[in-house]
Formats: structure tokens, C-alpha cells, sequence
């Protein structure tokens, strides 16, 4: 499991816009561009670095607190509240949806009760407010009909930003995959 503690290349940090100089790496760094942010094990080394932090934090428990609590909810008002007006919701086996009306009416649709566990890989940030995270999801699905229920397991890909100080899902894209991803 990655720990999303991230820190901005030195370069950000000394408020250049380049590359950072070689002779100010420490063992371990490397030389990258500093508009993206990268993910250490070294504390913030200023304030703009502990604002990253705490966005990716947020990001995490968006993903792993408040998205898996509204798709366990079975509210599809609750779950589609997570997504911008824009979102692309993109599951495997079903038509894309745009917006959150559509992932409503998708969310209903499945006629059945899911529950999610959600195995958090990694977060990160393309700029402040505009991020990503990606995560393994078991999901076990039950049939309002009381048919035979199904597992299954995704690899999901959020794309994240932020909407009046609020992480909101953009994208969403998922992809099927067998279960020995867990063995």
C-alpha cells in the first residue's frame, strides 16, 4: 500500500518554475519536473509542500471513506453527489454515463445492494485542486431479486478536482479484473 506523503522537487520549493540543479539533490532524489508533485517519505519543507499533503490526504479519505461509504449507502442521490456536473463514469460492462443525473439513474439501474472494500494504491496531484488516486475495489454484488449474488474486482482510476474547496470525481474509469490480483 502507498502512504501518499508527497513533497514538491526543491526547485518548487526554492520558487523556480525548471528542473532541479544536480548538486542540491540528496541521495535518493531524482531530477524531475517540478509541476508535478512527487511522493516522499521526507516531511514539507515549506508551506506550499504541506499544502500538497494535506490535498492528498484529503484525496485519499475522499476515496476511501467517503466514496466507499456512499456506494455501500445504496443512496444513488448520495453517490452521484460525489461526482462534478462534467463527470465521466466508466464501468466495465455497461455504457459510459456523463453527469451526475445519468450516474443516478445508472446507480438505480443495477437493481441490486453492493458493497465495496476498497485497497487504496496511490494518490497524487497534476497541479492544486486537480488530482488522481487508484485503488483495487472488491465488490459483492446481491440481486434485489435474491438471485445468486457476484464478486468481482476493479482496477479504478479516479480523476479528481476540487469544487468550492470539495474533492469531486471527474472521471471514473474501471476496468474487470480476475481475482488473483488479491493472491
Amino acid at each position: 500500500m502507498t502512504i501518499c506523503t508527497p513533497s514538491f522537487v526543491r526547485a518548487q520549493a526554492n520558487g523556480n518554475s525548471g528542473y532541479t540543479a544536480k548538486s542540491s539533490l540528496k541521495p535518493g532524489e531524482f531530477e524531475i519536473p517540478s509541476s508535478f508533485a512527487t511522493f516522499s517519505m521526507h516531511p514539507p519543507h515549506n508551506t506550499r509542500a504541506a499544502e500538497t499533503d494535506t490535498e492528498l490526504q484529503d484525496i485519499r479519505h475522499f476515496i476511501e471513506h467517503d466514496y466507499v461509504e456512499a456506494a455501500n449507502s445504496n443512496s444513488a442521490a448520495r453517490y452521484a453527489s460525489l461526482y462534478t456536473a462534467d463527470a465521466l463514469w466508466s464501468p466495465p460492462r455497461a455504457p459510459d454515463r456523463r453527469g451526475p443525473a445519468a450516474i443516478r439513474f445508472a446507480f438505480i439501474a443495477k437493481q441490486a445492494d453492493i458493497h465495496i472494500k476498497m485497497h487504496f494504491q496511490e494518490c497524487g496531484l497534476f497541479s492544486p485542486g486537480s488530482g488522481f488516486a487508484t485503488a483495487l475495489v472488491e465488490v459483492h454484488v446481491a440481486p434485489f431479486n435474491h438471485e445468486p449474488g457476484e464478486d468481482l474486482v476493479y482496477r479504478a482510476l479516479w480523476h479528481l478536482r476540487k469544487e468550492d474547496g470539495t474533492w469531486k470525481i471527474g472521471r471514473q474509469i474501471f476496468t474487470e479484473k480476475p481475482r488473483l490480483e488479491f493472491v
